[in-house]
């Protein structure tokens, strides 16, 4: 892993059945080269290995969406602090500095 810097493209292997490494952004347009055994696209959805297949003439995946119908709020909520804070927070609750955070 490194800082400051993006993966931008999976290099395909000179054979296009693999992978042999990843392009990287490492800023003011600069980029770099990393040759690697194993290759895992975390980048979210899966846009670098589809980009992979299309410049090795792979087959996609059969794409399957689920839709989701979710919705949520959270709070800041500064609490004076009379004593010491609990050990535990109650649950969606968590303590950063003086504030607690709900999530509910």
């Amino acid at each position: 892993m490194r800082p400051q810097c993006r993966v931008t493209e999976i290099v395909p292997a000179e054979t296009h059945d693999a992978a042999q490494g990843v392009r990287i952004d490492i800023g003011s347009g600069r980029s770099e080269k990393i040759a690697a055994d194993l290759v895992v696209d975390t980048s979210g959805r899966g846009a670098l290995t589809l980009a992979l297949l299309d410049a090795v003439d792979g087959q996609r995946p059969e794409v399957t969406e689920v839709g989701v119908d979710i919705s949520y709020v959270s709070a800041v909520v500064e609490i004076p602090w009379i004593q010491t804070p609990p050990a535990v927070p109650a649950p969606g609750m968590q303590l950063i500095a003086d504030f607690w955070i709900s999530v509910l």
